[in-house]
């Protein structure tokens, strides 16, 4: 029996997910489907990714400096267990969240798909925003390439993060398809 992780079967992977990203990206631009309802939703979504990474820097700080072999970082003390449990319980908030959010503006099978995409944005918006600051602290580049890098990274990144902050004009224009139709 062939496996299911060949080359061939990643790349249509990759090939499938990359026209369904486009898709949904299309979809947002011309109002069809709610990505995110406002800027407090879109936080929740990167809340998946920021969520985890805040508590694994916070059991990183409350580590003893010199721990016995046997220590666990996740419960090795009182305050590294509350730590591990409001990160769970913020992780899961935030990824339940994530998806009834979704599934609230778009029905279950759109809203399903939009809220795998909300993630996996997210996840792009965090590389994106990291590889940003790691272009701006580079010492080897002028203050021209700094200020152009800066003016056109943040029109490009605003224009993408206002198309997919869409809920209000999707909601507007569901109403007005409404008024239409009747």
């Amino acid at each position: 029996m062939e496996s299911l992780f060949t080359e061939e079967n990643i790349k249509l992977f990759f090939i499938l997910f990359g026209a369904g990203f486009i898709t949904i990206f299309i979809m947002a631009l011309t109002n069809k489907v709610v990505v995110f309802e406002d800027g407090g939703d879109l936080m929740i979504t990167l809340g998946i990714i920021i969520a985890p990474i805040i508590g694994f820097l916070c059991l990183a700080f409350l580590e003893p400096s010199a721990p016995p072999p046997d220590y666990n970082m996740l419960s090795g003390s009182t305050a590294a267990i509350f730590v591990s449990a409001i990160t769970v319980l913020t992780f899961i908030f935030c990824f339940v969240k994530t998806f009834t959010n979704s599934i609230a503006s778009n029905g279950l099978a759109m809203g399903i798909t939009i809220a795998i995409f909300r993630i996996i944005s997210s996840f792009i918006i965090i590389f994106a925003l990291l590889g940003f600051i790691n272009r701006l602290t580079e010492n080897n580049k002028s203050l021209g390439n700094a200020i152009i890098f800066i003016i056109i990274f943040t029109a490009i990144f605003g224009w993408v993060l206002k198309v997919l902050i869409n809920g209000e004009k999707v909601a507007r224009k569901r109403i007005e398809t409404a008024q239409e139709a009747s």
